[in-house]
């Protein structure tokens, strides 16, 4: 990833000046998923006002701000906090699709119903990783008689030939927070991405074991190479299923 580029101010400052016109935004059809993409699934789309505010059931994806749109993406270099996640280390960045400097764009291999943004791991940063606890216990029932089926899958991946990436570490606690059992959503290498920029599809699934209440989401971004951390995330979801006999 090259870390040095126009800010994306300076740019439309330039395009006023030359070309006499007003400031542009960055709407535009987002194009459907590349062909290093997975199948096409709905486990998590763009976050809207009625996902964050719908009560937890089955078949709903539990994770707040799944896909990084209550925010505002910015260039990369800009420090954006993703919303409704803590970043225990580094500094996991809200990005926008198609930002300059060789990110992701709208037609790059990644999410078919992505929003706007995704989070790479950040300027400077060797190692990022952030943090979101669900609560699960209004399935206790169905959890203790072995019957909740738990997935994971989130868009991972990262920047051509470069190494950098980003696996979920998910961790199922009782209701003390005492870590019973846990599963990992893999990263993506740059030979499953065939050496080109974009974001693949990763998934965990499982029964939840007995007692369980919560479950962390913890995505780890390593940096192999160069200053800028070129790990990337979108779409992540959490949703449990009612397998009972």
């Amino acid at each position: 990833m090259k870390t040095a580029y126009l800010a994306p101010g300076v740019l439309l400052l330039l395009l006023c000046v030359v070309a006499g016109l007003g400031l542009v935004g960055c709407g535009g059809d987002r194009a459907p998923v590349g062909a290093l993409g997975d199948a096409v699934s709905a486990d998590a789309g763009p976050d809207t006002a009625a996902d964050e505010a719908a009560a937890p059931t089955f078949g709903r994806n539990l994770v707040k701000n799944g896909g990084f749109e209550m925010d505002t993406g910015g260039d990369g270099s800009a420090d954006v906090a993703p919303s409704k996640w803590t970043r225990p280390e580094g500094k996991a960045t809200v990005v926008l699709y198609g930002a300059p400097g060789g990110f992701p764009t709208a037609s790059s291999p990644g999410p078919p119903s992505r929003g706007n943004n995704f989070v790479a791991g950040g300027n400077g940063s060797a190692l990022s990783r952030l943090y979101q606890r669900v609560n699960v216990s209004w399935a206790a029932a169905t959890i203790d008689a072995g019957d909740a089926q738990c997935i994971v899958a989130a868009f991972v991946g990262g920047y051509g030939s470069q190494g950098d990436s980003v696996a979920i570490y998910v961790k199922f606690r009782d209701a003390s927070g005492v870590e019973i059992d846990g599963g990992l959503v893999p990263n993506v290498t740059p030979a499953d991405r065939g050496n080109k920029t974009g974001l693949l599809r990763r998934t965990w699934k499982g029964k939840l074991p007995a007692g369980t209440r919560f479950i962390d989401l913890n995505p780890k971004f390593e940096r192999v190479s160069g200053q800028y951390n070129d790990a990337y995330l979108d779409a992540v979801s959490l949703k449990l299923n009612d397998v009972t006999p």
